[in-house]
């Protein structure tokens, strides 16, 4: 049986880097970052600074800065997209996002929607409810942890696979970059060969 990586010093070491880096309490395992994640040191001063600008003079801020702001932030979060600021929007939060995007997909009829068991409950009953409205199928798969191999997603997926419209999966198994391009290097295999059906 293999050592976990949780288990090494290296990893360790990481995890401790990673824990110094937000303002939890030393004494709690915080494993909920998905849902309700703390706030990352460096990026709470600076949320705590555009907080005190704003409250030193809110009219100035919010009436006569706001636009100019927001767009020279989604310049800055687009050059790193490499996309257009105007193609950029901003929501509350990821689940808010997920719902503009599922609801406006045209989803028909016999059009199926994919994702794993590991789906996070709220968008879970998005595609449900989207599916059930527009008469599509939605198709939560078990995918079994642990993932090993990048064939076990692939098999999960073409297991499923019927009239494909639209593949969700979500990645909340996955919790390293290796784990994402492994998942990343699946999704091309999977296209490949729904390309050659």
């Amino acid at each position: 049986m293999k050592t976990p990586p949780e288990q090494t010093g290296e990893a360790q070491a990481r995890g401790q880097a990673l824990r110094e880096m937000f303002l939890l309490r030393p004494d709690m395992v915080f494993l909920n970052h998905g849902s309700f994640g703390a706030c990352p040191r460096p990026v709470f001063e600076v949320y705590q600074n555009w907080q005190r600008e704003l409250e030193q003079q809110p009219v100035e801020f919010l009436g006569r800065r706001f636009k100019q702001l927001l767009h020279a932030s989604r310049s800055a979060l687009g050059d790193y997209f490499c996309v257009h600021p105007n193609d950029l929007v901003y929501v509350p939060n990821a689940t808010t996002g997920l719902n503009v995007v599922a609801r406006s997909l045209p989803l028909q009829p016999g059009d199926e929607v994919l994702a794993t068991d590991h789906e996070y409950g709220a968008l879970d009953r998005t595609w449900r409810f989207v599916c059930q409205k527009r008469g599509g199928r939605y198709v939560n798969q078990t995918l079994n942890l642990p993932v090993e191999t990048r064939e076990q997603v692939v098999e999960v997926i073409i297991t499923c696979w019927r009239d494909l419209q639209l593949i969700r999966v979500s990645v909340q198994a996955y919790n390293s970059q290796s784990d994402l391009d492994r998942l990343d290097a699946a999704l091309s295999t999977l296209f490949s060969q729904l390309q050659r059906r």
